[in-house]
């Protein structure tokens, strides 16, 4: 079962009030990484188990996206039937919940019979922003009735066109903002280098409210700005797992053949590869056999990989949906990430200016400046930074973080990871398949692994599980920044660590307990057969 975090539970308490006072049309915003998907699965459960008549339906436009609401869906209530809506397959009689397809469900065919068949006491728009496209308005206006629960959940509840969500949404119930979840520690801090040339953008023509990606290509697509890009991944993001926007698919294929000369493992995923050969990619990705991923709007949403630890925007946008869903496929938390790395290319423009992080965050937040420093949105720390000067562009680059929060102190081994929970006791992701994990509480001592979930789950649905289990348990032992962890080893520690073969001398008490704990659990794994953990 996944537990809520407060702010879900929030939410939730948010549905439940607006719909006491006769909202039935709601919009909750959410960052990418907050668990929007946990949210609206509870809200069904809950929905579904006072007994209410019919079915609840789920709509997205993205397979990624139904998949990983039926995962969610498996944990939070696995009692649930689920049938499905999308290309050829039409389950819906019998089921509890119904995850659509817009694409499909928007056929007329489809939708009648839908609509005569089920009564829908709940509907969810996952990805809401899109709601008031036609395809979504023509399922919404011929499936909604006053008894039923119409939710929207996005991470920006705006969008780029003309197009209004009011027209679809009655009042957003509830609201989170990326800056709240990393200072609570849910998100990822980033730190930010935004290298600045003098590139202009004014030449670029528009399309809608964004930049033309053909217009924007024949400017921004020069050996000298791709080289830029390659050197600010070497200096600063170098080893890291990262992905890289681009304008299209000549500008990434451009970018990789850069990157591969020097010496630098990239590839490019776009919508022209099949549904296998994405897969292939992505999964080389997250093994590490690429370092750079260069993508042309596919990864910004439905994608989940929680390991990314560093975003490169190669391609300017004016769209504020956009520039939240490429810096969101890198503040979900994994073990060994202490923060997202996200080089942004400012490139100048008076006509059309695009958006940057900093434009978008309240400015409420901001700090007084450093002395000497200008005032730049909720930066804490401004500094200039050097770089080699390419011909033909003028380039500054400052570094900014949002914050700087701790994190779980894991012990990462390979692929497996490990949370102490004190006492050489601790939570357990043991891989089984590419990208996902089994769940075992583990006693070191008396050599018992108890599993906490049947389920493989992907990465972060499983560290999620984790770090909340183990903070329920042992929340002082597991936090970076508890106190005990600067004060001098205890004389237990300090005798382990010399029968150990390491000297307690300069380290502190969470040093020692950190390389204690990998050397039982280096052990310990050696042994774990998960064949024979207890069921």
């Amino acid at each position: 079962m996944l537990s809520l975090r407060p702010y879900q539970e929030e939410a939730l308490q948010a549905i439940r009030r607006a719909w006491d006072e006769g909202v039935r049309r709601m919009l909750l915003a959410l960052p990418t990484g907050a668990g929007k998907t946990v949210i609206f699965a509870h809200a069904i459960a809950e929905r579904g188990r006072e007994k209410r008549e019919g079915i609840a339906l789920v709509l997205a436009h993205r397979r990624e996206l139904l998949d990983q609401a039926e995962e969610k869906f498996r944990i939070v209530w696995p009692q649930a039937r689920i049938g499905r809506i999308q290309g050829p397959a039409n389950i819906f009689r019998g089921a509890d919940i119904v995850l659509a397809s817009v694409q499909t469900l928007s056929r007329p065919a489809r939708l009648e019979a839908l609509a005569k068949s089920e009564s829908i006491h709940t509907l969810i728009v996952d990805e809401a922003h899109h709601a008031a496209a036609r395809t979504y308005r023509r399922i919404l206006d011929r499936l909604f009735h006053p008894d039923m629960l119409l939710l929207g959940v996005t991470a920006t509840p705006f969008r780029s066109d003309q197009l209004s969500l009011e027209s679809v949404f009655e009042r957003l119930v509830y609201q989170v903002d990326l800056l709240s979840l990393i200072r609570a520690g849910y998100l990822a801090d980033l730190r930010i280098f935004r290298i600045y040339t003098s590139v202009s953008l004014d030449p670029v023509k528009l399309r809608g409210k964004d930049y033309d990606p053909q217009s924007l290509r024949a400017v921004l697509n020069t050996r000298n700005r791709n080289e830029l890009i390659l050197r600010a991944y070497l200096r600063y993001a170098r080893g890291k797992r990262t992905v890289c926007f681009a304008i299209d698919t000549t500008h990434a294929r451009d970018l990789k053949e850069i990157f591969q000369k020097a010496g630098v493992h990239a590839d490019v995923v776009s919508e022209k590869h099949s549904p296998r050969q994405r897969a292939a990619i992505l999964r080389r990705f997250r093994e590490g056999q690429i370092q750079v991923l260069i993508n042309c709007m596919l990864l910004t949403e439905g994608w989940d990989d929680p390991g990314v630890e560093a975003i490169i925007i190669a391609r300017p946008t004016r769209s504020r949906v956009l520039y939240f869903q490429m810096i969101g496929r890198g503040t979900r938390l994994y073990p060994g990430k202490t923060e997202c790395l996200l080089l942004d290319f400012a490139d100048a423009s008076l006509k059309h200016p695009p958006v940057h992080l900093f434009d978008l965050l309240p400015g409420e937040t901001e700090p007084p400046p450093e002395e000497g420093l200008p005032r730049r949105g909720v930066s804490l720390r401004e500094a200039s930074l050097q770089m080699e000067r390419p011909e033909g562009i003028d380039i500054q680059a400052s570094e900014e973080r949002l914050l700087a929060r701790s994190r779980l102190r894991w012990v990462v081994l390979g692929q497996r990871m490990f949370l102490s929970t004190g006492n050489q006791t601790g939570i357990l992701l043991y891989p089984v398949q590419p990208g996902r994990y089994r769940l075992y509480e583990v006693d070191h001592k008396n050599r018992q692994y108890t599993p906490i979930t049947q389920a493989a789950l992907p990465a972060s649905y499983a560290i999620t599980i984790a770090e909340e289990t183990a903070q329920k348990k042992a929340a002082s032992l597991v936090s970076r920044d508890a106190k005990w962890r600067n004060l001098p080893p205890t004389p237990k520690q300090a005798e382990l660590l010399r029968k150990l073969g390491h000297s307690p001398t300069g380290l502190t008490r969470g040093d020692a307990s950190d390389i204690i704990n990998e050397i039982f659990v280096r052990r310990q794994l050696a042994e774990f057969n998960p064949e024979k953990a207890q069921t």
